[in-house]
């Protein structure tokens, strides 16, 4: 035997439990208990702390004495219960090997124990199963529902079960209806208030375990949870989920696209000693091999984002899906995109999002692996959110804080973003024996529609939805809430005055390419009824010119030479045109100033040889058509 401690002195002796041998242990174990789970047993005991709500809860109850102490005992109970578990998750963040099950099976192996009548000890008599999940399901009751410590829910199954077949009519639409309001009512504060209605109403009297009893069917707990909690919590508990069959999948008959924040910190732009993680991920699934053939990195959400990853989609698989499904965000349902779906799919193909508030969706479930095996296994990940429950998804701060000089820009995360894809699309498929871009080139029995160049250029150039005007400094877009503003331009790169001279003032509508807006977009003419009629030529995003000279290269000098003689050249030609017309009519200035002089001579008499005279002069142009 060990000593921990001599005897003496007033002290008392001490010997390791652990050292003793075992026959010696069973022995004290018979007349003494076993000390350690005495220990436990003591410090479980002192968590039960009086509940006088409880007593007086079961009290009102109409319950006889014995059945209120029970009820009593299970309430301190399950206080301690919830107390101690919450305790233990504490810890358990600080140590990961820390098992919450076996504390759960402790304290039901303890609740059992303190159950039964023993010499100098008190006991709980209860109605509690012997078993932690038993005693789980009790307290997910008491505590579930968003009520906390609901003493209904142990007062037995069974009373109140006759008076439940009373409620009907318009007694169980009031009851249904009034459970049902958002405010979240108790059934304790409903009862009270049936009891008045009953009364001016004429209705039978009734406990309140049975209204409990009545609203915990599902046929009524179908209508309260909707109004009390929302339709989130309804589809949770009651909407009918679609169960995908995956067996008859092939490579590239469904693709699957959604967003999410990517969840990397990096120095902000606009202030470069800050960090934070606002860049927006765009991906493209292909559902049967779980490769990503298409994704962007985007700080702001709008259908250029979409674009650029179906872009990449395309010209990676190269063919026409028969399924898309994406979110249920309006940004898929716009006409823009709604356009580009339709094209995109296969003849007989269909696209269509996903439910909303639909938990589980295919791209979901795809993007949380692949933000759990690669994006958050990056030292810069923040892990997702501070608030996510799981230790696992939470940044470690201190960490951060350390290694936050080595964070990236914004910039890089582009290339690093393409490693990860190739990392997630090389690893092992989950089900398939393979790598997931192995999948992807799995053979099959369906034929898919090619896409060629000339469809590729069709499908992502995009065409505004109203006319734009082409004014003296070119035409103006928004895109993305940015402005841009093009140019037609010669074959020499110089301003088109002969294109300003026949469409400047006209409409057009402007077809672009949302990924190359800084290379060239299409004009179609809008007729004056709004229609478009047809191409009429290629214009170039506005060439610009610095103001100082300082700030100018040779480049820019010769630039600004040739853009500020556009104005001069355009109003000289103008004017040549012009004066030839009027040589041409005869209708000059100096012709305008004599008629009038020979009008104001006269008043307007002029004898008639003298007039033909001038009229011959004046159009004497006629005779040249």
């Amino acid at each position: 035997m060990t000593r921990l401690r001599t005897k003496g002195r007033g002290r008392t002796g001490l010997i390791e439990w652990d050292g003793l041998p075992e026959h010696i242990k069973a022995a004290v174990r018979e007349a003494f208990y076993d000390p350690y789970k005495t220990n436990y047993e003591q410090r479980f005991i002192d968590y039960l702390k009086p509940d006088p709500e409880a007593a007086d809860y079961f009290a009102k109850a109409g319950l006889n004495p014995e059945a209120q102490q029970k009820r009593y005992n299970e309430a301190m109970i399950l206080n301690a219960y919830t107390q101690i578990v919450a305790n233990q998750k504490a810890k358990k963040m600080r140590n990961k090997e820390l098992s919450i099950v076996e504390t759960k099976q402790l304290i039901a192996d303890i609740v059992q124990d303190i159950k039964m009548p023993r010499p100098g000890k008190r006991h709980y008599p209860h109605d509690f199963k012997p078993g932690w999940k038993g005693l789980e399901r009790k307290w997910k009751l008491y505590n579930g529902g968003g009520i906390h410590r609901n003493y209904q829910t142990l007062i037995h199954g069974g009373m109140g079960n006759q008076s439940a077949l009373k409620i009907k009519g318009d007694q169980a639409k009031w009851i249904l209806t009034y459970y049902a309001q958002p405010n979240k009512c108790e059934t304790h504060e409903l009862w009270r208030e049936y009891r008045k209605k009953a009364k001016s109403a004429g209705w039978p009297d009734l406990t309140e375990n049975a209204i409990y009893l009545w609203l915990q069917k599902p046929a009524q707990k179908k209508k309260w949870i909707l109004g009390r909690d929302g339709k989130e919590e309804f589809i949770k508990q009651f909407g009918h989920k679609l169960t995908l069959d995956k067996s008859g999948l092939f490579p590239f008959a469904h693709l699957v696209i959604d967003g999410s924040k990517l969840d990397w910190l990096h120095y902000k732009e606009e202030a470069s000693n800050k960090i934070g993680a606002d860049i927006k991920a765009n991906y493209i699934f292909d559902l049967y091999s779980e490769k990503i053939v298409g994704w962007d990195l985007s700080k702001t959400e709008d259908h250029s984002s979409d674009f650029r990853s179906w872009k990449m989609a395309i010209e990676s698989i190269g063919v026409k899906p028969y399924v898309i499904s994406y979110d249920n965000q309006s940004g898929h349902k716009s006409e823009v995109m709604q356009r580009l779906y339709d094209k995109l799919v296969c003849t007989g193909g269909m696209h269509y999002p996903n439910r909303p508030r639909e938990h589980g969706s295919p791209a979901e479930n795809l993007i949380g692996r692949f933000q759990k095996e690669v994006l958050n296994r990056m030292y810069f990940s923040d892990k997702q959110s501070p608030t996510s429950r799981s230790n696992d998804s939470k940044p470690n701060v201190e960490f951060i804080n350390r290694i936050k000089h080595k964070l990236k820009s914004s910039e890089s995360f582009k290339e690093i973003f393409e490693y990860c894809v190739e990392i997630w699309n090389n690893d092992p498929h989950p089900s398939l024996g393979c790598t997931r871009a192995e999948a992807a080139e799995h053979t099959h029995d369906y034929a898919h529609e090619e896409v060629t160049t000339l469809d590729r250029m069709q499908l992502f150039w995009v065409i505004t939805k109203k006319p734009s005007t082409y004014r003296r400094d070119g035409i103006e877009i928004t895109v993305g809430k940015k402005a841009w503003k093009f140019e037609v331009y010669d074959a020499d790169g110089n301003v088109d005055l002969n294109f300003r001279d026949r469409y400047t003032g006209s409409s057009f509508y402007v077809q672009y390419d949302p990924d190359q807006l800084d290379n060239y977009v299409r004009l179609y003419l809008a007729l004056p009824s709004g229609e478009m009629h047809g191409y009429v030529t290629d214009a170039q995003k506005v060439k610009r010119v610095k103001p100082t000279p300082v700030l100018m290269d040779e480049h820019d000098k010769n630039r600004f030479r040739k853009m500020y003689k556009v104005r001069d050249a355009e109003l000289e030609r103008i004017e040549a045109e012009l004066e030839l017309l009027r040589q041409e009519t005869g209708l000059t200035e100096e012709a305008l100033i004599e008629r009038q002089e020979l009008n104001l001579k006269f008043r307007g008499s002029l004898p008639k040889e003298e007039r033909s005279a001038s009229e011959s002069n004046a159009y004497a142009w006629l005779s040249k058509l």
